[in-house]
């Protein structure tokens, strides 16, 4: 974008390392299986792959380079570009759908960046043949067209994705937070750095503005990129360096809670028998009074055997009594305001969020299938 190498290539240069760092500490960022953390790891590397090709496009500096390697850098320059949407509306998917996975039918995300530059390798095209973005054959306009749209459409439908999902509009806790955060920047910020980098594109194509100002323009596009790689590299960071505190701190545990025989079928029997979890104000203190073992070691016991904490461990009950219900002739007629509050929840909120984590769908959409399921086996007997 200059004639010589420029802050703007650092700024490249420094996004390219973030993106290179995050990729590493991809394993490590806040997912619930391998295959959220490995779609994150393509995104970033796709991402990394395309501001490589920015850099080998459009720095005057690396010429000679660019010649030598045309097609390779033809390749980057078009295939990453047709590669971050797909990786990254993915990546959401996974992240917020748990039964989500790679099948067969998503692989057609994937043909554009298959197709095109093989296309134009076939048909002779070399990196020059790209370098005017505005004012070269109306196939290059095409091509550089199409990979400013292509990200963000895919943009688009991922902030569709991350709003629809109910379970980011009530974060309870510093780590859903921290979690929601790092999904917000990734989907709002990179939809904001494609729209921005498209608008630059409609303008070049305009022609109403002076070359300078436009390539001004693109270089303020790179400042949002890596503005968006630094925050969401110290997203990382912050949580790796969270994750082994907390290792240390495992390790460092000296006395372990020594959980009694006997202790796991009072827990089981307390909230079953006497149905505990129906009384809204339940805490550890109280359960642990009715189970007859100091609340250390109830704790213990629940988080060792359930791999849950003690409010997870009881809403689980709470929910399983509220699907009863609402399977139930017997309560078809109560609201679901009703049913939450008998279960044991006192927030419509939290009964809504931890329902949907269990079911995949709201209190209303599990009742309405429960509905029609009960009106066709009626048709058919």
């Amino acid at each position: 974008m200059g004639s010589s190498f420029n802050i703007n290539d650092i700024i490249l240069v420094l996004a390219l390392a973030g993106c290179f760092l995050i990729t590493a500490f991809s394993q490590l960022i806040p997912s619930r299986r391998k295959l959220v953390s490995d779609l994150l790891t393509a995104y970033f590397l796709c991402l990394f792959f395309y501001l490589l090709g920015l850099e080998l496009l459009w720095n005057n500096g690396l010429s000679d380079l660019r010649q030598a390697v045309s097609p390779l850098v033809v390749i980057l320059a078009v295939t990453p570009s047709l590669l971050v949407g797909p990786f990254q509306l993915a990546y959401l998917h996974s992240y917020v759908n748990k039964d989500f996975s790679l099948r067969r039918r998503h692989w057609i995300h994937l043909m554009p960046a298959l197709l095109l530059p093989l296309l134009m390798l076939i048909f002779g095209m070399r990196s020059s043949d790209l370098l005017p973005e505005f004012s070269g054959a109306p196939v290059d306009v095409f091509i550089w067209t199409l990979l400013k749209a292509y990200p963000l459409g895919y943009s688009l439908v991922g902030i569709y994705v991350f709003i629809d999902n109910r379970k980011f509009t009530n974060l309870d806790s510093h780590s859903e937070f921290a979690i929601g955060l790092w999904l917000a920047t990734l989907v709002f910020g990179f939809t904001i750095y494609w729209a921005w980098v498209m608008l630059v594109h409609v303008l070049g194509l305009l022609g109403s503005l002076d070359i300078n100002l436009l390539n001004s323009l693109g270089a303020i596009g790179n400042y949002i990129c890596f503005a968006l790689i630094v925050a969401l590299l110290n997203m990382a960071l912050v949580y790796v360096f969270k994750v082994i505190k907390k290792g240390v701190k495992q390790k460092n545990v000296s006395n372990p809670v020594r959980v009694p025989s006997g202790c796991i079928s009072k827990i089981e029997g307390a909230i079953l028998s006497d149905k505990l979890y129906r009384n809204k104000n339940l805490t550890l203190d109280d359960f642990s009074k009715v189970v007859g073992h100091p609340k250390k070691v109830v704790s213990a016991a629940i988080k060792d055997n359930f791999q849950m904490n003690f409010n997870q461990f009881v809403n689980r009950y709470r929910i399983a009594d509220a699907k009863e219900m609402l399977d139930s002739v017997e309560f078809q007629e109560i609201t679901i305001a009703e049913i939450y509050y008998k279960a044991g929840f006192n927030s419509k909120s939290a009964f809504q969020r931890i329902f949907r984590e269990s079911e995949e769908m709201s209190p209303s959409e599990y009742r309405l299938r429960v509905v029609k399921g009960r009106g066709s086996n009626s048709l058919s007997n």
